[in-house]
């Protein structure tokens, strides 16, 4: 087995792409398990719901790569799957380097236009950026040059994964080194069809995430800028990295770009979204529930529940 895990923040695409790599047998990211964080979350209780030994794995101060070892151990030991070549993690983060001292890992960063980005609702909420998009914007940008230090890793933008998935596919299959071993292309169908005997079937995270359910290819958010000095100054930072994921930057190159982004939250004031956007439009790109759906939604908590117990 060796170690697989996505990093990046909220609303980058990455619920998807734990769909995706879930979709194949033998690949299981779990869904923000996250074992060293201090509070264990819904879908950490949900693992230790199906697997009550995976708790002693949940520490704080401990070594992340020791603890997913040591959980997949615990997993071969079970009555559940455990053929996996790879085995993870999605952590919701804007730190890049969770996984750099890691022997063997592999990682995957999300990342989308920082332009959208900043205007997605949980992003207002979480980052407050309607009050100031300044230092939610410069940290995700230190996020993303800082993610090019990290070795054996890939950037996937968001955009990509909607609108030319065939593409992201391909460079998965390169990187995760699989030949004949294919993704399926409708794996977004395969979400709720994991066998009980996968611990796949228990982290219900895809019940909350309808998009990652839907092939659209459009995107969910159209923008248009105002005109102003951060911008001038900001994006062509940002954008030398993001328009270039699959290029190397130097360690120096990196820390210099960084040092002059963090220079912005000195010489630039406030900046709400409201005046750094001419026009923001949302657009849902998966159907509301039908009675139906709900129902079902509702039977399959309660089934899932009946046959741990």
């Amino acid at each position: 087995m060796q170690q697989l895990y996505i990093l990046g923040p909220q609303k980058t695409g990455t619920s998807s792409m734990v769909g995706l790599l879930n979709s194949h047998p033998k690949r299981f990211c779990m869904y923000e398990v996250n074992l060293n964080q201090p509070i264990m979350k819904r879908y950490g209780i949900q693992l230790i719901n199906a697997l009550p030994n995976s708790l002693r794995y949940f520490n704080e101060y401990g070594d992340l790569e020791n603890n997913i070892n040591e959980l997949f151990k615990e997993i071969q030991k079970s009555k559940f799957e455990s053929q996996y070549k790879y085995f993870g993690d999605n952590i919701i983060t804007l730190n890049p380097y969770l996984t750099v001292n890691h022997q063997a890992s592999k990682t995957i960063f999300m990342t989308r236009d920082i332009t959208t980005w900043l205007c997605k609702e949980g992003i207002k909420k979480n980052y407050g950026t309607s009050i100031d998009i300044l230092n939610p914007s410069v940290e995700y940008f230190k996020f993303l040059a800082n993610s090019f230090n990290v070795k054996r890793s890939i950037r996937i933008k968001m955009e990509d994964l909607v609108i030319n998935g065939d593409m992201v596919l391909e460079k998965l299959q390169f990187f995760l080194n699989l030949e004949e071993e294919k993704f399926p292309k409708n794996w977004y169908q395969t979400l709720d069809t994991h066998s009980s005997k996968s611990l796949k079937y228990y982290l219900t995270w895809y019940d909350s995430h309808l998009s990652s359910k839907e092939h659209s290819k459009k995107l969910d958010l159209e923008v248009e800028i105002n005109k102003n000095k951060f911008w001038d100054d900001f994006l062509p930072l940002f954008y030398k990295y993001y328009n270039k994921l699959d290029s190397s930057f130097s360690a120096e190159e990196i820390e210099n770009d960084i040092n002059k982004a963090d220079s912005l939250k000195k010489s630039h004031p406030v900046i709400p979204l409201e005046k750094a956007f001419k026009v923001i439009n949302s657009k849902k790109i998966y159907k509301d529930k039908s009675i139906l759906q709900k129902v079902n939604y509702k039977f399959n908590r309660w089934s899932r529940k009946f046959i741990n117990n």
